[in-house]
């Protein structure tokens, strides 16, 4: 007996879909803004690794990689106090830990989904699906992404970049 699809095998595909709302300006905030932490990473590493060559090993590593390259310059960096060392070590594992709902975002499709009571035809989606196929090796239901939670995804990429690029300012001098 074959094993039945998941429904998604079934599904269609909408493009550029006008129901949305404000659901891509909310994604596309969140991507921008942890594309401001990214920055970030090369930014510090350029400015704590001692020659072009080492920093230039930083490139091709995945971003994960980058931040644990940065936690051990950062743990000897000489203009930084040590209270300012451990802060921004705590923002990059932060932002490690955003990251992946930035992958599960980036890397997988959207699916809108309406509450009982919500006009489909005039209201935006109360809930996005954003599957993450990899819960699908455990089972056959993935969790959605409310757009309160894109709300506080959005609020903490941004304050992660900017105390990120307050450590930046403070590894470029005396500020």
């Amino acid at each position: 007996m074959a094993a039945t699809k998941p429904g998604f095998a079934n599904m269609g595909v909408v493009l550029n879909a006008p129901y949305l709302g404000a659901w891509p300006t909310k994604i596309g905030s969140f991507i921008l803004n942890f594309g401001g932490i990214e920055l970030i990473t090369y930014q510090q590493l350029m400015l704590l690794e001692s020659s072009r060559e080492d920093f230039v090993k930083n490139v091709d590593r995945l971003f994960g990689k980058r931040i644990d390259r940065l936690v051990e310059l950062l743990a000897a960096a000489p203009k930084l106090q040590e209270t300012e060392r451990t802060a921004a070590i705590e923002q990059w594992e932060r932002a490690r830990e955003l990251a992946v709902w930035r992958n599960r975002i980036a890397h997988n499709p959207a699916l809108p989904t309406w509450k009982p009571g919500s006009n489909a035809d005039v209201d935006p989606p109360d809930v996005l699906g954003v599957p993450d196929f990899k819960q699908f090796k455990d089972g056959t239901t993935s969790d959605s992404i409310p757009i309160e939670l894109m709300g506080m995804l959005i609020d903490e990429s941004a304050a992660i970049a900017q105390k990120l690029h307050e450590v930046s300012v403070r590894l470029q001098g005396d500020a």
